[in-house]
């Protein structure tokens, strides 16, 4: 008859190399599902800043083309108005003969003042300095006027271009937007 112990240490050794086995098979499969889910979490992660990241531009984008519209009308109504051709009688002063401009100016006003407010949050440093330098230009040469009074002379135009042109070109690196014949370059401050 066979001892006890030569029934019991073999059975216990299968026993213990089984839970053994189990045991570090389920280490193994809790490492690898851990490592899935790292990597899971890290691209739904990445998912999720690519989807804020598109929202951010889609929102300055926004801003940025309702902030151009505003100075685009106003370009167009200032041209328009110092195109007019001027009959002077004698005794008349210089703009009575040309028709009142169309564009809103204590409307644009207060658009811009809500504009500059989201630019603040949004823009790009850069951006909003080009932002208030173009504010600046209009108000230093009075040609955007809080009770609607009509400009009286086109010296303005062109810093008003200018301004407006560096505006342009921060607002497109800010957005990563690069035209043909242009660097990549910084693509803006923020």
């Amino acid at each position: 008859m066979a001892r006890w112990w030569e029934i019991v240490v073999p059975a216990a050794g299968a026993l213990i190399a089984g839970l053994s086995g189990a045991w570090l098979q389920a280490q193994s499969s809790v490492k690898v599902l851990k490592q899935q889910g790292q990597a899971e979490l890290d691209r739904l992660v990445a998912a999720q800043r690519h989807e804020d990241e598109r929202r951010w531009i889609e929102t300055r984008k926004s801003i940025y083309v309702e902030y151009l519209s505003i100075y685009e009308e106003w370009a167009k109504s200032q041209r328009r108005w110092f195109s007019q051709p001027l009959t002077l009688p004698t005794g008349t002063a210089l703009d009575s003969d040309r028709p009142t401009p169309r564009f809103d100016y204590a409307g644009a006003l207060q658009k811009m003042n809500t504009l500059n407010a989201e630019m603040e949050l949004l823009a790009s440093p850069t951006t909003k300095q080009a932002a208030d330098q173009l504010f600046t230009v209009l108000f230093a040469n009075q040609i955007l006027k809080v009770a609607g009074d009509l400009p009286t002379t086109p010296k303005v135009l062109g810093p008003v271009e200018d301004a407006l042109k560096a505006l342009k070109a921060s607002m497109r690196s800010d957005l990563g937007v690069v035209l043909p014949g242009e660097d990549a370059g910084d693509p803006g401050d923020g």
